[in-house]
């Protein structure tokens, strides 16, 4: 699915003007030569860039040429929508339930009219985005989140915002949501006018009043919910005044910094506010070896890479990115924008990859703030030279905060940002399963995990055989340490796998190393996720041990407040059940218990660094940690989620 389309959203009370305000605002933006439509006049244009359409668009009678380009879009939204309810299928409940609660209420809109109308929406958007081209601008009137009013507004008076939260954590982002704000006596007044719809004109004035309250506090919970996950909101009035005053109004968003400039923010855009930051010596280190070191790349490794891919260079010189330890980088000026050219390490072997590479496709089809992945004239990701494995993905604007030191209410910010964004993640990941199996993860929804307690327990006792050997003089300490703890690792694994094992925690595919240095912000409140190298299918509450460990300091005190705010803004979009809360820090003990061993392993299955043992180290005393403070991790998951539930109930 491309991301090259941007989508605009507009969102209120029925009679509000949202479809007088949409034609507009696509007229005024025609009218500065941007290529913007609406849905119905988008569907031929694209449906004549497929396949079958270009073959269509031949016919030379004009009525049959429009009627048969119309049913290509048809039927390619139709096998779009399925796609996107595959692949959302916790949407795609949640909408069924809503509907069949409306249904069961006896209210005006029925069951299989609203869902048949989002799906309907689903698929027509999926196609738009898929055929779509650079810079182009889809104005929608009645988009995803309008629909919570379809789906939860009652005429009863009434509307459950908790239900109407989760609908909008659940459905994709637009780039900028509209929501206009009318009164509700001159909503009334307008639809009266206009003339109500066929399935609601048994309604009498009370019930139609109290429908139309109904859907603005759905309209106000979407849009306050939308706003905590970072969407780009605008609210505008459109009462009292003209229609070219608000259109103005719209366009004077669309050109504010904060806002859509034509190009997608989610993974592209460029970020005009930055948090003040200043590096810490290894940041600086790192710096100053990307620029004046040996290149981690040759030059010519990275030419021939981008010629299987099609991309000339168009300099011989190229920045070089030292993001991390694992793997190499580097950036490269293309006729086709900036690229990053990235090798492996090399234990990743091309099934490995290509893992990897599914959950980053995924994310794209979902239009998900991630790395994106280019592709090559064959349609392949990755390509292989000289045994190792290399990709190109597409350079993200953003500031990497990472390794700086911050001051405390902005690095508070940048948790509540790496919060929502892995709860958006992990909400668009529930129930999709990638290619292949990652051998630090789950082989199958139900199955076993790759690496189980017997495999750790062998490869025990091979490294304590392997660490009594002949070892360099600055590895003999760290071997000798963790020697003398294997008895009791072994007993934490066997006891932690005998209590979590039969309790069957929810499963989705994870990130593994989330976190600030795997973040890229184009804004303070927007994040773009990078590196999925050690992405699988997991506990979901793995990813969150991952994440809050990292907010330790550097005298290996955790910062709880982080952690809380992380928590908070992540059960905000996406709850925890009660088991992860009553289990939190048994998983945490077991998951650094067995992050020990696999550095441990690493050690040897790469020759080193030293770092690597002292890494397993360090793990077992995050273990050792946790294992002595339930109560403080119980109440630090429960807190969050209570506040979140509260803030919902009010």
């Amino acid at each position: 699915m491309s991301s090259d389309l941007v989508v605009i959203e507009l969102a209120g009370t029925p009679g509000a003007g949202k479809t007088t305000v949409a034609a507009a605002v696509v007229q005024a933006l025609r009218t500065r030569d941007l290529d913007a439509s609406s849905v119905v006049a988008a569907a031929r244009p694209h449906a004549r860039r497929t396949a079958v359409g270009r073959i269509v668009a031949k016919i030379p009678h004009t009525r049959v040429r429009e009627l048969s380009l119309w049913y290509v879009f048809y039927l390619g939204s139709m096998a779009h929508g399925l796609a996107f309810a595959i692949g959302h299928r916790r949407l795609v409940r949640h909408v069924v339930r809503a509907g069949r609660a409306r249904h069961a209420a006896g209210d005006a809109v029925g069951r299989t009219h609203a869902t048949y109308w989002f799906l309907q929406l689903c698929g027509r958007v999926a196609f738009l985005r898929a055929t779509a081209r650079p810079g182009q601008i889809l104005v929608i009137d009645d988009g995803f989140l309008h629909r919570a009013v379809h789906l939860h507004a009652s005429t009863r008076g009434t509307v459950d915002r908790a239900a109407v939260g989760d609908y909008t954590s659940l459905v994709p982002a637009p780039d900028l949501l509209i929501r206009l704000e009318v009164p509700d006596e001159l909503c009334h007044v307008r639809v009266r006018r206009r003339g109500i719809w066929a399935h609601a004109r048994h309604l009498d004035d009370a019930q139609l009043a109290a429908y139309l309250g109904s859907a603005r506090g759905a309209v106000e919970e979407a849009t306050a919910r939308a706003e905590r996950l970072g969407w780009r909101t605008v609210t505008i009035e459109n009462h009292g005044r003209g229609v070219a005053d608000v259109v103005c109004e719209v366009m004077g968003a669309l050109e504010s910094p904060a806002n859509v400039d034509a190009h997608r923010h989610d993974t592209q855009g460029r970020g005009r506010e930055r948090l003040l930051h200043v590096p810490r010596p290894s940041r600086v280190r790192a710096l100053a070896a990307g620029r004046f070191g040996a290149p981690a790349l040759a030059p010519e490794c990275v030419r021939a890479v981008l010629e299987r891919y099609g991309l000339p260079s168009v300099s011989d010189t190229y920045s070089d990115l030292r993001v991390g330890r694992r793997s190499l980088n580097a950036a490269v000026a293309t006729p086709f924008g900036t690229k990053v050219v990235k090798q492996y390490r090399p234990q990743w072997t091309e099934a490995l990859v290509e893992y990897g590479h599914s959950v980053i496709e995924h994310l794209e089809q979902q239009s998900f703030p991630a790395v994106r992945l280019s592709r090559t004239p064959a349609g392949g990701t990755h390509v292989v030279l000289d045994g190792s494995v290399y990709a190109v993905f597409d350079f993200v604007e953003g500031t990497s905060y990472s390794l700086n030191y911050l001051r405390r209410a902005d690095r508070l910010a940048l948790a509540r940002t790496a919060g929502r964004t892995l709860a958006r993640m992990h909400n668009e990941l529930d129930g999709f399963v990638p290619l292949g199996v990652h051998h630090l993860g789950f082989t199958a929804p139900e199955g076993a995990r790759a690496r189980d307690v017997a495999w750790h327990t062998r490869r025990l006792d091979g490294l304590v055989a392997r660490s009594r050997a002949d070892l360099p003089v600055e590895a003999a300490e760290p071997a000798r340490s963790l020697i003398a703890r294997v008895e009791t690792t072994l007993e934490t694994l066997a006891a932690l796998e005998r209590t979590l094992a039969p309790v069957g925690l929810p499963r989705l595919v994870v990130h593994g190393d989330f976190g600030l240095h795997n973040l890229l912000f184009p804004s303070p409140d927007r994040a773009v996720v990078v590196d999925f190298e050690s992405a699988r299918l997991d506990w979901r509450i793995n990813d969150l041990v991952s994440a809050l460990g990292k907010y330790r300091r550097r005298d290996r005190r955790y910062d709880v407040e982080s952690m809380e705010t992380f928590l908070r803004a992540y059960t905000e979009c996406f709850p925890l059940t009660a088991v992860e809360c009553e289990l939190f820090a048994e998983v945490w003990q077991l998951y650094r218990t067995r992050a020990a061993v696999q550095y441990w392993n690493s050690y040897f299955e790469t020759s080193g660094p030293t770092r690597k043992l002292w890494s397993a180290l360090d793990a077992l005393d995050q273990a050792e940690w946790a294992a002595g403070r339930p109560e403080l991790l119980a109440h630090l998951v429960r807190t969050a989620s209570a506040q979140t539930i509260r803030e919902r109930a009010s």
